[in-house]
C-alpha cells in the first residue's frame, strides 16, 4: 500500500490521486464506494499500472483504499502474528516469506524483527 492524496473529485463519485512521487491515480468509484471523502484527503492505496491509452491521464489505478486509521489498526493486528511466526517452529524460510511479503507491499511501519533469531 502507498500513501496516496486525493487531488480532484469526479461528478460520477471517482477521484484522481497523487502519490508522493507525484505521479497521477486514478480511483474508481466503484473503489471509493459510500466513503465520505474530499480533496487533501489522505488514504493508503493499492496501485497497478493503468491501461496504456489511460496513463496519459493517471499513470497509475488504484485497486484498494484503507485510510491510515485503518490501515494502522491491520498492522497492529498484524504484529502479534509476526511475532509468532518469528518465535514458532515456522521455518525460517516461511517467516523471510511473511516478512517479504509485507515488505514487498511497502508495509515499513513494522518494528524490525529478527526472523531467525526471534524477537528479544
Amino acid at each position: 500500500m502507498k500513501p496516496i492524496l486525493i487531488v480532484t473529485v469526479l461528478p460520477n463519485g471517482g477521484a484522481f490521486g497523487a502519490l508522493e512521487t507525484g505521479e497521477s491515480v486514478f480511483i474508481p468509484s466503484t473503489v471509493l464506494g459510500s466513503r465520505a471523502f474530499s480533496v487533501g484527503d489522505e488514504f493508503n492505496a493499492q496501485v497497478i499500472l493503468n491501461d496504456p491509452a489511460k496513463q496519459e491521464k493517471a499513470k497509475y489505478k488504484c485497486l484498494k483504499l484503507m485510510s491510515p486509521k485503518q490501515s494502522k489498526k491491520l498492522l497492529d493486528s498484524l504484529v502479534p502474528l509476526l511475532f509468532r511466526v518469528a518465535n514458532s517452529s515456522t521455518t525460517e524460510a516461511d517467516a523471510e516469506t511473511l516478512r517479504r511479503f509485507f515488505i514487498d507491499r511497502g508495509v515499513t511501519d513494522l518494528e524490525t524483527i529478527n526472523l531467525k533469531e526471534g524477537n528479544k
